[in-house]
């Protein structure tokens, strides 16, 4: 089933907490509202729920606007990030409740129960009470009672918030797997990037109410449209730069504080215009002095498996990158850095838009060759 928002707002008293959206969600695509706290993602679910309305626009399902539908009349099925398992049930009547309430009849509806069960791996475990479960078996519980309604779009609400770190990443998995088994419209809400990057088709990054960025994570990750979704994408996050942008006949140098290096584009801004300069750490390597374009002072080290983090300031700038476990480098020693060119960013100081990638074309078209001075 489509989803589609056009120019959707909602507002609590003098607080808005949704503005204008506008976006369409294909039939059979996982899709990721992702954002901080309070930018307006769970309200984005609850409107989609039925639970909240509107304040303006209108939100469609396929071609039917469902803004007065009420949340029974919709066929969504929804996994709320507390589970909300009844603790008296067993895991059988749980999966069954939405059936129920339907008015379904018993053997029927424990039919069901138990076929959605076996989807989700629950089988063995259907007598059992929710205190008896592991969190990731009360997941399984929740998300099987809301597909027990065969529903055309599922909504997850932070599912995975309660489980550890090991577990997630299975479970994870498992969800993207059923998801694609059962081509569901399906939408989740996470604050949790690297969960949004694992498992979405697209990823809407909200922010005050607004969506900042939608498309794949790829594009996300390579292509950030400004600052917020640089900075909110990426672990560890990017770099960013103070520098000035100086105009040359054929391209422009990139000057900061310590450094310059030339690039064959050419921007439509003022010469000396301030811009921050976003470099990814896996875009950063230590060359030698000569080769070098950065030069700074490593201040820490993390060791995580196969490579190392490391952290490191060029004058009042902070600035870290990834080597691999053979490379020799200390506390306190000095490094130099030489960046990809092809893959460095170019953000307006005053509206934090990336001026390499133009929100009016597409990526593909944006050319430009890079060396160095």
């Amino acid at each position: 089933m489509n989803i589609r928002f056009e120019q959707v707002s909602k507002q609590f008293s003098n607080h808005m907490a949704i503005s204008d959206l506008n976006f369409t969600i294909q039939d059979g695509e996982f899709v990721c509202l992702l954002g901080p706290s309070g930018c307006g993602k769970t309200t984005t679910l609850m409107m989609l729920a039925g639970l909240y309305q509107p304040t303006k626009g209108n939100i469609y399902f396929g071609d039917q606007v469902i803004n007065h539908l009420e949340p029974k009349d919709r066929n969504i099925g929804m996994v709320f990030q507390s589970y909300a398992l009844y603790p008296h049930m067993t895991v059988r009547d749980n999966i069954a409740f939405p059936l129920k309430q339907q008015k379904v009849p018993k053997k029927i509806r424990y039919g069901r129960a138990e076929k959605t069960a076996r989807l989700v791996r629950l089988e063995n475990y259907l007598d059992r009470k929710p205190s008896q479960l592991s969190g990731g078996q009360q997941q399984r519980v929740a998300l099987a009672r809301a597909l027990v309604k065969e529903p055309n779009l599922l909504l997850l609400d932070e599912p995975m918030s309660n489980l550890d770190a090991r577990l997630k990443i299975e479970m994870r998995d498992e969800l993207r797997q059923l998801q694609k088994q059962l081509k569901i419209t399906t939408i989740m809400v996470t604050h949790d990037q690297e969960e949004a990057m694992a498992m979405a088709d697209r990823i809407a990054i909200l922010d005050r109410g607004e969506i900042q960025q939608f498309d794949t994570p790829e594009q996300l990750f390579a292509y950030p449209k400004n600052v917020f979704v640089a900075r909110f994408l990426g672990n560890p996050p990017m770099n960013f730069l103070d520098a000035e942008i100086i105009h040359e006949l054929d391209g422009m140098i990139v000057h900061g504080e310590g450094y310059h290096f030339y690039l064959q584009k050419q921007l439509h801004i003022p010469n000396k215009t301030k811009i921050t300069l976003g470099i990814r750490p896996h875009d950063l390597q230590v060359v030698s002095e000569r080769r070098g374009i950065f030069s700074a002072v490593v201040t820490n080290i993390e060791h995580l498996g196969r490579e190392k983090l490391l952290s490191a300031t060029m004058g009042e700038q902070p600035i870290r990158f990834f080597v691999s476990n053979d490379q020799k480098i200390k506390y306190g020693d000095r490094i130099y850095l030489s960046p990809n060119l092809e893959a460095i960013h170019i953000f307006s100081k005053e509206t934090g838009e990336n001026l390499l990638w133009s929100r009016e074309v597409s990526y593909e078209q944006v050319e430009g060759k890079t060396g160095l001075i």
